[in-house]
This record gives structure tokens, sequence and C-alpha cells, in this order.
């Protein structure tokens, strides 16, 4: 029903606006250094993904098993965002200003879940795969009719948080500017 062959151009359409999304939320969030640095992450996996397609897809069953660990390589950086930033702040000066400016927002939140949700999908349609490969099952079908559908959902929700995270970050720069200025005014007078 949902199956990759009848919906190939959607779900390549899906997996393929990332990138330029990102860009997009990346130029947007700028100004919030935290922001720049997990969308920035996040789009060196993103790219590191794109350009490994034809590879994985060489893969066979193994395939969903690929998906699977780029799906853990999508939830370390935002799981381990701050534990990074700590690790790398006494030698890099861009991470000490990371790991001070530190907030968990409720977009990673909902990253960390739709990574997890990817991983789980995955891990299942691999091992849906290997059972069908070993003909103990006849036909396969969570990859048939749910793992398309619902890879390309957690794409695109995956973009609309990072682009939220994105006008999130902006607006609280911006907020925080202004506070900054009132009080330096605030000082003067």
């Amino acid at each position: 029903m949902f199956a990759y062959e009848n919906f190939s151009e959607i779900y390549d359409a899906i997996a393929y606006m990332l990138v330029p999304l990102y860009i997009i939320a990346l130029v947007l969030a700028w100004k919030s250094i935290n922001v720049r640095y997990l969308i920035s992450v996040i789009l060196v996996i993103e790219t590191l993904d794109a350009l490994t397609i034809d590879f994985a897809f060489s893969l066979g069953n193994y395939y969903y098993l690929w998906v699977t660990f780029v799906s853990i390589l999508f939830l370390i950086p935002v799981l381990g965002r701050r534990l990074i930033a700590a690790s790398l702040s006494s030698r890099i000066k861009v991470f000490k200003k990371i790991q001070s400016q530190y907030v968990f927002t409720r977009q990673e939140g909902g990253l960390i879940f739709l990574y997890a949700l990817a991983t789980l999908i995955s891990f299942i349609a691999f091992i849906e795969a290997s059972l069908y490969t070993a003909a103990i099952i006849q036909s396969p079908p969570i990859i048939n009719n749910v793992y398309g559908p619902t890879l390309s959902l957690i794409h695109l929700l995956e973009a609309f948080l990072v682009l939220s995270l994105a006008a999130k970050g902006n607006w609280v720069f911006t907020v925080n500017k202004s506070k900054k200025a009132k009080k330096s005014r605030s000082y003067s007078t």
C-alpha cells in the first residue's frame, strides 16, 4: 500500500528537502550560538546520510541496520550537546561559550523522540527484513506499509522542529539583546 516503489518520488522529495531547510534554519538562527551549533551538527550528519545513500542501498537487508545507525548518530549530538561542549571547552574557545549558554528546549526533546522513533522503526524493519529473507515470514508488512510513511512523517516533523528551533533561537537572541540595551540605557540615565 505505502511501499517505497509506489511513492518513491514523494519519499525522496521529503528526504532531500531537509538539507536546504537546515541551511535556511542555520541562517535564521545564526545569532544564537547554541542553536547554530546544534543545526550545524545535524546538517553535517544529514549531509553524510545523503552522501552515503547509494552505499546504504547496496547493503540489501542491512540497509535498515545502516538507517538505524544513522538515526543513532542523530541522537548523539542532541542528547550529548552539553557534554560534548564541556569536553571541548578547554581546547576550543567557542565551546566554552556554547557550554555557558546551553539551554535545553522543547524542540530538542521533540527531536530526541523523533530520532528514537526512527531508530526503533528502522531496527524493527531490519528484523522483519531478516525474517523475510530467511523465509520465516511470508511478507514484510511493516516495511511495505509502515516504514516509508513513518520515516517521511518523521522527516517532516524533524524539519518543522529544526525550523521552529531556529526561529525561537533568533527570537530569544533578539529579546535578550533588547533587554541588555534597556539595562544599559537605564544605567546611563
